[in-house]
């Protein structure tokens, strides 16, 4: 392979990998807001619930309530 491919080659890799970031790193952080959302609206909700349903913590269920 010559200098001038493995420049190529190198260009394409940084190209593609800079590329997946900006794919993965929005997709990542909306999944973590939304997961963070739910914990946050569960901590201030369930404390409001009852105490005498049938079940320790459903994740979500301040969320559903």
């Amino acid at each position: 392979m010559t200098q001038g491919g493995q420049a190529g080659l190198f260009a394409r890799l940084r190209a593609d990998f800079l590329t997946g970031l900006v794919v993965v790193l929005p997709a990542a952080l909306t999944i973590a807001l939304v997961l963070w959302a739910i914990g946050q609206i569960d901590a201030s909700v369930m404390p409001l619930l009852p105490g005498h349903l049938p079940y320790e913590h459903v994740a979500g269920m301040g969320v559903l309530a």
